[in-house]
């Protein structure tokens, strides 16, 4: 998620251009504000949670946040819609994805742990590469709301793999 994090002006820039267009770009840019100061907000709060229950119980719902986020933006109209889909209930998906990604490799590796956490970090850049691009090419293709279900199913998978690789570590909770 952090990856399209970076890649948010794409989707700013389209809402101010076609759904939103009766609004300025300053209002429109709120819902991105709103989104990027809520995801990063929480994240001490997330951490604790993190430590206390782990990966196990933060990672599916952090998948299902973010997968159900870019669903019901396929079906937003108003700016309200917006501002409260992706500006509120898209950012806590937002902040679980990120801070459990980045605390679980934290806490795995201890001997190269820069290594990995740098590894795992370049999944950010590799997502602001892939969003936009595949953004620009669906919204002229096939419009808002099935660019929308697509990055849904992109995260979606991404957020199933991700649970996955947790299965194995008991040792990510605090005892």
């Amino acid at each position: 998620m952090t990856g399209f994090m970076a890649s948010i002006g794409t989707v700013q820039s389209y809402l101010s251009l076609n759904q939103l267009s009766d609004y300025s770009v300053s209002q429109v840019g709120w819902i991105s504000g709103v989104y990027l100061f809520l995801s990063l907000i929480f994240n001490f709060q997330i951490g604790s949670i993190l430590d206390r229950y782990g990966p196990r119980v933060l990672s599916p719902v952090g998948g299902v946040f973010s997968t159900a986020t870019f669903l019901l933006l396929a079906e937003c109209k108003t700016y309200w819609q917006f501002m409260l889909c992706f500006g509120v209930f898209g950012s806590i998906g937002t902040g679980i994805d990120c801070t459990t990604a980045i605390g679980v490799v934290g806490k795995l590796f201890v001997r190269r742990r820069g290594l990995a956490i740098g590894t795992a970090v370049l999944g950010t850049s590799l997502g602001s590469i892939i969003f936009p691009l595949l953004l620009r090419s669906t919204f002229q293709s096939l419009g808002w709301a099935w660019s929308m279900r697509i990055v849904a199913l992109v995260v979606g998978i991404v957020s199933v793999l991700g649970v996955i690789c947790f299965i194995p570590f008991d040792r990510l909770v605090a005892a």
